[in-house]
């Protein structure tokens, strides 16, 4: 189905190899999945500051029709 990812590695692997800094329990529960829907948050590493911090984020396109959330 069109639009729709799929995230193959463990978190604890992302965590590694981008070098980010998390307490344990601040760890969303995550396992790797297929077809993942858009509406469906997914962890996703963003640059704040110097450091990359991992966050859930809902991921999609909004159409311009669509209006503003």
């Amino acid at each position: 189905m069109c639009g729709r990812i799929n995230i193959k590695c463990r978190l604890t692997v992302l965590i590694r190899e981008f070098e980010l800094t998390i307490a344990s329990d601040e760890l969303p529960l995550w396992e790797p999945r297929n077809n993942i829907p858009r509406t469906i948050d997914i962890p996703c590493i963003r640059q704040v500051g110097r450091q990359r911090a991992l966050t859930l984020m809902r991921w999609g396109l909004l159409p311009p029709f669509f209006g503003v959330r």
